[in-house]
């Protein structure tokens, strides 16, 4: 597996042989994403949510350019998370956890948007379709919750997450 450490984003980011990008480079990238977002949307952004976002080098332009704009970034890299995750506004986690993160902020709707986008993205995805289950416990939709645990269970017979969500919505 893959360490991302300080090792790998000095690395990567920092040594003029092997970055990736230049300071100026991430800056047109970031301008430019906020620009389009803004085109699409019709409005000036209020919020970035960066995603795999490594050390938030993003953080500071979005602060720059739109000063009211909410920031944050999600990794699962313990470095960043140590070193830039309080004044960068970094919480724990990746693509795969954005709905377990909503669900247990108190935001359903948003972890069930989250929860469809990995279906999408993966329909076999048993994980998602077991959480689904829980957003629709959660709103006291016990049959829409047990569509989900019984899609789960005939994609992965005999996982053992399926019983028990199949127990707790029974009809």
């Amino acid at each position: 597996m893959k360490s991302y450490d300080r090792s790998y984003f000095d690395r990567w980011y920092r040594d003029p042989d092997d970055r990736v990008a230049t300071r100026e480079s991430l800056e047109r990238k970031a301008r430019m994403a906020i620009a389009l977002t803004e085109f699409l949307i019709g409005r000036k952004i209020r919020s970035v949510l960066d995603v795999g976002c490594g050390e938030a080098a993003w953080h500071r332009i979005v602060k720059r350019f739109r000063p009211n704009a909410r920031y944050v970034g999600v990794d699962s890299s313990e470095y960043v998370l140590e070193r830039f995750g309080a004044s960068r506004n970094i919480r724990r986690g990746t693509l795969g956890t954005l709905g377990a993160m909503a669900l247990t902020e108190g935001q359903p709707e948003k972890a069930r948007t989250r929860f469809e986008a990995s279906l999408r993205a993966d329909p076999r995805n048993v994980p998602a379709r077991l959480l689904l289950a829980a957003v629709e416990e959660q709103a006291g939709r016990k049959a829409q919750a047990r569509r989900w645990c019984e899609e789960a269970g005939a994609i992965a017979p005999g996982a053992p997450e399926v019983a028990p969500c199949l127990a707790r919505n029974a009809q």
